[in-house]
């Protein structure tokens, strides 16, 4: 059996005899609003509005506002009587026969859908945030297709909206508005808490749409302070009430995906780089985000860049005076963003909470997964957290196939995510200093290279050279000492970068013993300067000698033995079998530069944009929200 439908429409807000009235007026009454589908309105008007001929519709009474409660009431009743669902605006509206229709069939969903709400939009189809407070405080609108990536419905406790449909059930049950309250608002929200008290909920319908004048482009009612702390003493859950809906994650949800999908490409291509994992201080992890930074910088892009740092890293890179016309946000600073992305890999679930937060899409580099296979340096929960990400983040970049192996074994999950391998640079210029490529050559030293953690194995390798090859000079980076005056330690982070660079230069030999790398920039490095490198022989060094084409020459070991007598072959000028170079590029392909890995990056993230439907926000919001709840 089809359900009658009443309605209560409150035009007091509206000037007496204005056309803005006569307008709303028509348009309810006519075909295209409400007249075909109701079967009878009490329609509240400001004093002094002329009733006389302004509808003939039968069935439609109009009343004085200066009684708006009572009226109200009335047609509560009336409606009640007549077993009608009720439909109720607070203003001006221009609700369509399809809109409506939708809030009726919301019904059938669910047996305690109380209160069915429609979204509205203003004149250009975009629509309005259910609270203009929430969310993005920037966005005053959604672009409208944001409507076709949300749920249907959204549950809720009362919704302070302008018009709304109140269930059959209810208008014939519960108790009539309270006549002690100043303002039809705010008896109306007593209402509508009543509703929620006795078991149903709101439901926003977010398909159902209804255009609103630009006059009257009010999301919510408001009641008077007087009505309001009767509310509260009456229901102290009005407060609980709130919280849910204003915590609720739709408002931020939506300004997220709102930023993505608008048309203003200043809007939806912001992207926060989250360098807070870079150290105020140079090594590999700085040197490699920094150069990737430095070439989105100089990239034509549309993108809107904002850094995000700590203090001490803004200051000792100097990220305002390199990045001049970027944003530079510290820890405390807000804003929202469509994508984010960490190109220094995380290290614990608040980063993820923190840049999820901020920002619709969420991207993280992995570099490697040594912290968690040596274990003593881990922070704790890393492999939950890293599993956690492999499967909520909308996307991995990974600096190498190597390590893209290793996290897909270590966290199956990442196998599923969306994956760009984006390699560092791979092109002699963006290494070798030209002017130090000039200077005269020592070649009086092997120069090797680590630091005191284990996998690096420097500090075996150097008593190793130095106990067979007495006579040689070696300088070491990464140690703090050593017993034997012919090696000359350099500590790492604490020395310049030109010094740096003519260390390489000027080797005789790079020796780079480490077990594990998940790229490996100091032999890229020394290639570049034309040197001959030393590695240990692993899957890695394969990956990089094919995509690397230039001067230099790679040697590779596996055991000691193989480390002593290719040192002496090299020392002694004897020749030496090489690994080849090139092999996974084209004839004439150039290896990749810096500008190629940051324009891949950003088609990678320009790509996930623009697939609404693969975006992580709403699963990972959820998982968030019950990791908080278990904590809490």
């Amino acid at each position: 059996m089809r359900s009658r439908l009443h309605a209560l429409l409150d035009f007091t807000s509206l000037e007496p005899r204005s056309k803005e009235l006569e307008a709303a007026i028509a348009w309810a009454a006519s075909a295209h609003g409400l007249a075909n589908q109701i079967s009878h309105a009490t329609v509240l008007l400001p004093p002094e509005a002329v009733t006389a001929g302004i509808s003939s519709n039968a069935g439609w009474h109009f009343a004085a506002g200066t009684s708006s409660i009572q009226e109200a009431n009335a047609a509560l009743e009336y409606a009640g009587n007549e077993s009608a669902h009720l439909l109720l605006s607070l203003g001006p509206t221009l609700a369509g026969p399809d809109a409506v229709g939708m809030l009726i069939e919301a019904f059938e969903i669910d047996p305690h859908f109380g209160v069915t709400v429609p979204r509205t939009c203003d004149g250009n189809g975009n629509i309005f945030k259910l609270s203009p407070e929430l969310g993005d405080p920037t966005l005053d609108t959604l672009p409208r297709r944001l409507l076709t990536a949300v749920p249907p419905y959204y549950i809720l406790p009362e919704v302070y909206a302008p018009f709304f449909l109140i269930r059959d059930t209810l208008v014939s049950n519960l108790p009539p508005l309270n006549e002690t309250f100043d303002t039809l608002a705010g008896a109306v929200q007593l209402y509508l808490c009543n509703v929620r008290r006795a078991g149903f909920r709101t439901a926003v319908i977010n398909r159902s749409v209804i255009p609103v004048p630009v006059q009257s482009e009010r999301q919510t009612i408001s009641a008077s302070k007087a009505d309001t702390r009767k509310l509260h003493t009456l229901h102290p859950d009005v407060g609980k009430a709130k919280s849910e809906f204003t915590e609720h994650s739709l408002h931020l949800g939506e300004s997220l995906l709102g930023r993505a999908l608008s048309n203003e490409r200043a809007t939806s291509r912001t992207l926060l780089l989250d360098l807070r994992g870079v150290p105020h201080y140079m090594n590999g992890t700085a040197e490699a985000v920094l150069a990737l930074c430095d070439a989105m910088h100089s990239l034509k892009t549309d993108w809107e860049i904002t850094v995000w740092a700590e203090a001490t890293t803004i200051e000792c890179h100097r990220l305002e005076q390199r990045y001049p016309d970027w944003s530079i946000l510290q820890r405390d600073e807000a804003g929202y963003f469509t994508a984010a992305f960490r190109p220094s890999q995380p290290w614990h679930l608040s980063t993820m909470s923190e840049l999820h937060q901020r920002a619709l899409l969420n991207f993280f580099a992995m570099l490697d997964t040594i912290s968690w296979d040596i274990l003593f340096e881990a922070p704790r929960g890393l492999g939950v957290f890293w599993d956690f990400m492999s499967q909520y983040a909308d996307g991995l970049l990974y600096n190498s196939f190597d390590t893209r192996h290793h996290v897909v074994r270590r966290f199956p999950s990442a196998e599923q995510r969306a994956e760009f391998v984006f390699h560092h640079s791979f092109h002699p210029k963006d290494y070798a200093d030209p002017a130090i490529l000039g200077e005269p050559q020592s070649d009086d030293y092997i120069f090797v290279i680590g630091n005191s953690y284990d996998h690096k194995h420097l500090s075996p390798t150097v008593d190793l050279l130095s106990a067979a090859f007495p006579f040689e000079k070696l300088k070491v980076l990464g140690l703090k000492k050593h017993i034997n005056p012919r090696v000359e330690v350099l500590e790492s982070g604490h020395i310049p970068s030109e010094t740096i660079e003519r260390l390489f230069a000027q080797a005789k030999l790079i020796l780079f013993p480490s077990f594990y790398e998940g790229f490996g920039l100091p032999t890229i490095k020394g290639l570049s300067y034309g040197r001959t490198v030393l590695a240990r022989r692993s899957s890695l060094l394969d990956e990089l000698a094919g995509y690397y084409r230039g001067p230099g020459k790679l040697l590779d070991f596996a055991t000691p033995q193989e480390l002593i007598e290719t040192v002496g072959k090299v020392v002694h000028g004897c020749h030496v079998d090489s690994l080849a170079l090139g092999g996974r590029l084209g004839d004439h392909e150039e290896p990749k530069t810096w500008s190629a890995v940051a324009a891949g990056v950003l088609q990678f993230f320009e790509q996930k944009v623009s697939q609404p439907d693969t975006f992580q926000w709403p699963q990972r919001e959820r998982a968030l929200r019950q990791i908080h709840a278990y904590s809490t």
